[in-house]
């Protein structure tokens, strides 16, 4: 249900580094405007160089970061993001 939702975004937000000074009323707001999108593991969320414009906090499961060091280089993991970090465009 819709509140069961809220409930779940606004106790998972209040554990997120960067929102922690928002009120409850504010938490709340922006618990009933987040939409849960789903990866498949080994799944590109956003690739280097494309232009971001979204927002992602990161609820279960862990996001490999990887950069591309030079052209026709492979990509290295430079970075892991776990459950309550948070990366692109507010």
């Amino acid at each position: 249900t819709t509140i069961k939702q809220r409930n779940l975004y606004e106790g998972f937000l209040e554990n997120v580094p960067i929102l922690a000074n928002m009120s409850r009323y504010e938490r709340l707001t922006l618990a009933d405007a987040l939409t849960r999108v789903e990866f498949s593991a080994g799944q590109d969320i956003i690739r280097q160089g494309e232009t971001g414009d979204t927002f992602y906090i990161i609820e279960e499961g862990e996001v490999a970061c990887s950069q591309t060091p030079a052209p026709g280089k492979p990509p290295e993991v430079v970075g892991r993001l776990k459950a309550g970090a948070y990366f692109g465009e507010i």
